[in-house]
């Protein structure tokens, strides 16, 4: 359960990421 958590919060964060690349370009 704590490994689908970790992936979770970790596709997130990178999701969140991508979307501020364009914001800050």
């Amino acid at each position: 359960m704590s490994l689908i958590a970790a992936i979770f919060r970790y596709e997130t964060q990178e999701l969140n990421f991508r979307c501020q690349l364009p914001i800050i370009n």
